[in-house]
């Protein structure tokens, strides 16, 4: 009786085994998509929320030159995008200016917001002695940090003021200059270990123009005058 039972033991361990392997393989399987769900989570939970500011500045083709008060003034365009999941604080824009003539270059600040208002022509208008008088309006908006939300941007038009020294002056003729916009940051590190091993980013925009005339009565009625790309023809 005993051999009957270890033969019948045997055969019912030979029929159980696909099954078991089959069991193995479906629990390897669930175990794998767990882990990929898991990961996919966290991977999801770092770009939705934890992953810190990554702030790029662009700036068009077209920039704008003139004085005030004598003083030169550089208007560009600009638009700071924000790659990050969180919020990221620009506190000021250094733009530095070189040519030929001033390979040491010039250190313009970020002054003030400017519209499209600032860009009119200067006008010819009669005083209430009957003389005539150039009347020039700058609307402007002094400069104040900008948050840039997670996944934000922010696009404006930015006045740029020298820093110390007006003279000697950056333009003062026709030319090629070469110009370097960078942003000076100030970011949440409130994530703890997270933001010391992943550290934010800021980018910066290099680029050259040129100016095609010189209108010196222009700039000083307060006129702007348009620098182009250096690849334009």
């Amino acid at each position: 009786m005993s051999v009957i039972s270890r033969k019948a033991g045997r055969g019912d361990i030979t029929k159980e085994a696909p099954e078991i392997i089959r069991r193995s393989r479906s629990g390897a399987s669930a175990a794998l998509v767990s882990v990929f769900a898991l990961a996919f989570s966290a991977i999801s939970l770092y770009e939705t929320v934890l992953r810190q500011p990554e702030l790029s500045v662009y700036v068009p083709p077209v920039i704008h030159y003139t004085w005030e008060g004598g003083g030169e003034v550089l208007a560009v365009p600009v638009t700071i995008a924000n790659r990050g999941a969180r919020d990221g604080t620009v506190l000021s824009m250094d733009l530095t200016a070189s040519s030929s003539d001033r390979p040491d270059g010039k250190i313009f600040y970020s002054a003030y917001f400017v519209e499209s208002g600032y860009f009119l022509k200067s006008r010819m208008q009669r005083t209430a002695t009957g003389g005539l008088q150039i009347t020039k309006q700058r609307p402007k908006t002094p400069f104040a940090p900008l948050s840039i939300a997670g996944r934000g941007n922010y696009s404006g038009t930015i006045l740029f003021f020298t820093k110390g020294k007006e003279l000697p002056k950056l333009v003062s003729k026709p030319g090629e200059f070469t110009m370097t916009l960078t942003l000076n940051t100030q970011f949440d590190d409130g994530g703890g270990w997270l933001d010391r091993v992943v550290q934010p980013r800021t980018g910066s925009a290099s680029f050259r123009v040129k100016l095609h005339r010189f209108d010196v009565r222009g700039v000083e009625r307060g006129d702007t005058i348009a620098m182009t790309s250096a690849s334009w023809q």
